[in-house]
């Protein structure tokens, strides 16, 4: 019974390296996924455009929406479209 002892320590703190090990990894992983996310990774940052869209007011006066209205730029709206279908027809 007494050589048994040894080896089912052996093996439990086996079990317990590993999980220690998955946890840094899963830690490692999660905090580059938020550094990535900080430094603009999904989207890439911001562009003019969306730095125009963030300028505008939060006025529900009638005035107010339509001179949002009149200072957003959507002539490059049909540009993106035609780059992202000609992305996808690859």
């Amino acid at each position: 019974m007494e050589m048994n002892q040894p080896m089912m320590q052996s093996g439990s703190s086996q079990k317990n390296m590993w999980m220690w090990l998955v946890i840094g990894a899963v830690v490692i992983v999660a905090l580059a996924a938020v550094w990535w996310f900080w430094q603009g990774g999904v989207l890439g940052g911001e562009d003019a455009g969306t730095a125009m869209l963030e300028k505008q007011g939060t006025s529900d006066e009638v005035e107010a929406i339509d001179a949002d209205l009149q200072a957003t730029d959507l002539e490059d709206l049909d540009a993106e479209t035609d780059a992202i279908d000609a992305e996808l027809a690859r």
